[in-house]
């Protein structure tokens, strides 16, 4: 963390432990002393916001795409690089979208976008192309109108974006809206939020989930270098509340396609009961396609590492495939 006093002096523990002061001081454009702004740089930043917690920030230990927290949040030339398989809404999200902020490509569970809004704008991210989502009244009023009148609807998935970046008062707001139906059975929250702004994980948030339960968290841990102490602490407080843990890894080219890093991340979870849920073959999004594994690097990893850890630490290996109704195995 020696890097870190260049840009964040005389930080207290107070202001470090605080996800609003964490939040407040994000960085929204790399530094200088790091990247240089060259035309193609000032391009990717120009189609790709940048955006990094303190903390994520911190745990860079190498300011180059050997370090796998600089891969996942510092932009790249890279990202401007495009093929005929890579698209920017490879699923039809919005062709799935019967009210904005709805995504139903599934017979009975849906995804609501709660936000647009994350700790650290990962570069690999699914929605980087097409993310649209409002913090208005009107906006989640139809979507709450949509979730009344569609009865099949047993499971909602809220996403983003990511939720827990809203307050406190409006995640109780929206799970209060959701669970006031009683054919959804289920709410699952995908974050990224343990990995990046632990902090923001506090005992009134995890009372929130208790007091909605069955809510499951759905966390995104890639790499082992994100399961810090900080991560650790938080999920502890998750779990002792009642709330489940999953985690969904996404295959990363050059952060975590190998052997070793994916036993050291799984077993890692496992030790602080989170399920290892998926591992997922990277989406083909515009402007992702330098972190594509291959199908055949895939399996070969997941053959690999049935040999070598427990089934509770072994994910399933799958790939999200449009037009199907499930994920597949890959």
């Amino acid at each position: 963390m020696k890097h870190l006093h260049n840009f964040f002096k005389n930080i207290s523990q107070e202001e470090w432990s605080n996800w609003h002061w964490q939040v407040e001081n994000s960085m929204s454009t790399p530094p200088k002393t790091i990247i240089t702004n060259t035309k193609k740089q000032v391009a990717v930043l120009e189609k790709y916001p940048f955006k990094i917690s303190p903390y994520y920030f911190a745990l860079i230990q190498d300011f180059s795409d050997k370090d796998p927290i600089f891969k996942m949040s510092f932009p790249s030339t890279k990202e401007l690089q495009t093929d005929i398989y890579t698209l920017a809404d490879p699923f039809a999200e919005d062709a799935h979208s019967p009210v904005p902020g709805i995504v139903n490509r599934y017979k009975n569970r849906i995804v609501l976008l709660a936000t647009n809004t994350c700790a650290v704008n990962c570069r690999h991210c699914t929605r980087k192309n097409t993310l649209k989502a409002s913090t208005s009244n009107d906006y989640f009023n139809n979507i709450f109108k949509y979730l009344k009148e569609h009865k099949e609807i047993r499971e909602v998935l809220v996403s983003g974006g990511d939720p827990l970046m809203l307050s406190d008062e409006r995640i109780d707001w929206l799970l209060t809206n959701i669970k006031k139906n009683d054919h959804i059975k289920i709410i699952r929250i995908g974050t990224r939020i343990p990995t990046t702004l632990p902090m923001r994980i506090t005992q009134e948030l995890a009372d929130i989930f208790s007091k909605h339960s069955p809510v499951w968290i759905s966390t995104h841990f890639n790499h082992p270098a994100e399961l810090t102490n900080e991560s650790k602490k938080t999920c502890s407080l998750l779990v002792e509340n009642g709330i489940p843990l999953v985690n969904q890894t996404v295959l990363l080219k050059g952060v975590n396609d190998d052997v070793e890093t994916l036993k050291k991340l799984f077993n890692g979870l496992q030790e602080m009961r989170i399920k290892p849920y998926y591992a997922f073959l990277g989406d083909p999004v515009l402007g992702t396609e330098h972190f594509y594994v291959s199908h055949e690097k895939a399996k070969e990893l997941e053959n690999n590492l049935r040999e070598q850890i427990s089934g509770l630490a072994m994910p399933a290996f799958v790939a999200d495939v449009a037009d199907k109704k499930s994920k597949i195995p890959i």
